[in-house]
């Protein structure tokens, strides 16, 4: 499970959370998919943007800290997410930020 945060402004050239998970994802990106490869890499924070394709970022600590960062409207965050059409993966300069709540790890034997 995560806590969704709200919608924040975000800019490529100074983000709030600079880990790219995995790739560019032009038609698979889900808030699921995004969350649980932050949470399998060990980091506190997911958020998804989309500006002309879909990123997943993680993070442990925002760069901004986000009590001084107002959230913007959730409908500035408008981007349908391509693997799943009913959610929401952030929208142009903006990011849907989750703070993961349960962190899932496995056991090699």
């Amino acid at each position: 499970p995560a806590d969704y945060l709200g919608c924040f402004k975000d800019y490529v050239s100074g983000k709030k959370f600079p880990y790219v998970y995995g790739t560019v994802f032009y038609t698979s990106l889900t808030i699921d998919f995004c969350l649980l490869g932050c949470a399998d890499d060990g980091f506190e924070y997911g958020a998804l943007m989309s500006i002309d394709h879909q990123w997943c970022l993680c993070g442990n600590e925002p760069n901004v800290d986000l009590s001084r960062t107002e959230p913007v409207s959730d409908l500035e965050c408008d981007a349908l997410c391509n693997g799943n059409l009913s959610q929401i993966c952030g929208g142009r300069y903006r990011i849907s930020l989750y703070r993961i709540t349960l962190m899932i790890s496995t056991v090699s034997i």
